[in-house]
């Protein structure tokens, strides 16, 4: 099983609260891969997380909203990658607004 476990501080992630299913159940032993550094914009930080998707493959995508990108984590990996946008805010092929 995959688990996502995000952490921002003094506030609640509303990728935790997003389609997972209140009966879900999760492994109890996991690790975490984004977060654990507070908030920002490297790579193993989020800002304003929203939404999470798991494709076929099993690869975890969130949306990094004030950081104007997706982040996307395969199975079995301890860090991230950013797999659309660029952290600017704009009109661009490679921006996110």
């Amino acid at each position: 099983m995959v688990i996502i476990h995000i952490l921002i501080e003094g506030k609640k992630s509303s990728a935790a609260k997003s389609n997972i299913h209140k009966n879900i159940s999760w492994e109890q032993n996991g690790f975490t891969v984004t977060g654990n550094d507070g908030v920002g914009n490297r790579i193993n930080q989020l800002s304003d997380p929203f939404g999470i998707s798991i494709d076929h493959d099993q690869t975890i995508y969130v949306v990094d909203s004030e950081n104007y990108r997706i982040m996307g984590w395969k199975l079995d990996v301890t860090s991230g990658k950013i797999v659309a946008g660029n952290g600017d805010y704009g009109n661009e092929t490679n921006q996110l607004k």
